[in-house]
């Protein structure tokens, strides 16, 4: 039907763990299956970890998102979405 599934990888939790070992894994599995499946991912994981605070993006809970990081998730949305657009718009026939 023209639909096109993205997938993207859970954000880092808590202050304590700077490498999120738990949410790592889990993205290290999950991302392995949906690139075998071909899916497009949307790498929050990856980018919110480059962040050098975690206090800058968390609520004070260490799970729930605080305001900088809804603009920051948006970012890269938006850059997933420009590859499957440009995929779905860049075909031969």
């Amino acid at each position: 039907a023209g639909a096109v599934p993205v997938i993207a990888t859970i954000p880092p939790r808590g202050f304590l763990d700077p490498s999120s070992r738990p949410e790592a894994e889990f993205n290290t599995e999950l991302v392995k299956t949906f690139r075998t499946a071909r899916v497009p991912i949307a790498y929050l994981f990856e980018q919110l970890q480059t962040i050098p605070d975690r206090h800058a993006f968390l609520a004070p809970d260490g799970i729930h998102w605080a305001r900088p990081a809804f603009k920051l998730t948006a970012g890269i949305w938006r850059d997933v979405m420009t590859q499957v657009q440009f995929a779905l718009l860049d075909r031969p026939d």
